[in-house]
């Protein structure tokens, strides 16, 4: 009997650990920031202040590039590197925009969740990051963005 429950004990703590969220381990390179040349003054204006204009120019810098015309084809094409976190880091800036406007969040604590995103999105964009790619893609609800940026842990 002791045995049995012993068992069924460690059955059951293998099933929760499965269930568990998971959680994403990358490498931390925002210091790779000093290699980008990147001039700020067109990075516009913000609600939620410079510090966050200059990174989301500086995110949209990194994830996106233009792809001239050909002969072809004359018009340029925007190309996304990622789509699935830029376009989820996106989304999130437009909710703290008008979260803040609306007053249903505080200004600090969106400036402090957006920073972080935006900071992790740039870091981890040299990364393999197809897992985490297939958990953004079933977050619908900028909370639930949020959440899973949150799991990210840098080292």
């Amino acid at each position: 009997m002791r045995k049995l429950f012993s068992v069924a004990l460690f059955l059951c703590a293998l099933v929760s650990t499965y269930a568990q969220e998971p959680e994403f381990l990358f490498t931390n390179n925002l210091k790779d920031t000093l290699r980008l040349k990147i001039d700020y003054t067109h990075s516009g204006i913000h609600i939620l202040g410079p510090e966050v204009a200059r990174k989301m120019m500086l995110l949209q810098e990194t994830y996106t590039y233009v792809e001239r015309g050909t002969l072809m084809a004359p018009g340029d094409k925007t190309i996304i590197k990622k789509p699935d976190i830029y376009y989820s880091v996106k989304k999130l800036n437009a909710y703290y925009k008008k979260a803040v406007k609306k007053g249903s969040v505080d200004e600090t604590q969106a400036t402090k969740n957006l920073t972080s995103a935006v900071e992790k999105s740039f870091s981890i964009f040299y990364e393999d990051t197809q897992k985490f790619e297939e958990y953004l893609r079933t977050q619908k609800k900028p909370e639930d963005i949020q959440k899973a940026f949150d799991k990210i842990e840098l080292y």
